[in-house]
């Protein structure tokens, strides 16, 4: 997610600070904080919200080892067989995506 932001009377294209991911030469190594907080977002009440944090949830895990283990502890695969049987198709392709 990118929001335009004004510094100095100038407008730049910057992420929030919450959704920061700082590089290393071989990983993406983000807040933990963060991450966890997307286990909540599979549960919200908007379908948008719970599509995002699916797709968020599979391009973490596709990139980092520490991230799978993290989410596996917290139940994350369970959370996204749930999400299978969700009213809303978008939910249930990214979620079936992310059990891929």
């Amino acid at each position: 997610m990118r929001t335009w932001a004004r510094e100095a009377g100038t407008a730049k294209l910057t992420r929030p600070r919450s959704a920061r991911c700082f590089r290393s030469s071989t990983r993406c190594v983000g807040n933990e904080a963060v991450r966890a907080g997307l286990i909540p977002q599979l549960k919200s009440p908007e379908y948008a919200d719970r599509t995002w944090a699916c797709a968020a949830i599979c391009n973490l895990i596709q990139n980092d080892p520490a991230t799978r283990r993290m989410f596996q502890s917290k139940n994350v695969v369970g959370e996204l067989i749930e999400r299978l049987t969700d009213d809303v198709d978008e939910v249930v392709v990214e979620a079936s995506g992310a059990l891929r």
